[in-house]
């Protein structure tokens, strides 16, 4: 566990150091897959990531987020302890990415660990609901839960290919 500790420690290091170095760049920079929600947030003048109030807040709701997906009746029987450590990982990059940062998890892309997971329309909609509850439990305005939920409708939309 101490090995994985210290990556996550690094990670969110260089997070932190990314959002020191391309904080001017931010609002600049197009999302890379982001939604609407995400495209306002950045119109805004603000990243989703400054939005939300830094590394902190980021932390909290992706923790939310895995507990949310490990609650759902739907996700758990998908998704095991590995997984969601994976996909808060992934949606940190997401997030990231979206306020023009760099991922602080390299190689880690929500895309691809929710890809082969076998989720349909019910698994991708709990899987929204997951991250919107997360938001609700942090109390984060609207604006900025449209926009972190935001992120996940092309992922979630590319990957259900035209499941119903």
């Amino acid at each position: 566990m101490k090995p994985h500790r210290f990556t996550s420690h690094a990670a969110w290091m260089l997070f932190a150091l990314a959002l020191i170095v391309g904080c001017s760049k931010a609002a600049n920079n197009a999302t890379t897959g982001g939604a609407a929600a995400s495209a306002s947030a950045l119109a805004s003048g603000m990243s989703i990531y400054n939005q939300l109030g830094g590394s902190e807040t980021v932390k909290q709701l992706v923790g939310a987020f895995g507990v949310n997906i490990a609650k759902s009746p739907t996700l758990s029987k998908v998704f095991d302890a590995a997984a969601i450590a994976e996909t808060q990982l992934g949606l940190t990059n997401e997030i990231a990415k979206a306020s023009g940062l760099v991922a602080p998890n390299p190689g880690v892309d929500l895309a691809t660990t929710l890809s082969g997971k076998g989720l349909d329309a019910a698994g991708f909609s709990a899987l929204s609901s997951a991250l919107g509850a997360a938001a609700d439990e942090l109390k984060l305005p609207k604006e900025q839960k449209n926009a972190v939920v935001g992120l996940l409708t092309p992922i979630t939309a590319g990957l259900a290919g035209g499941k119903k």
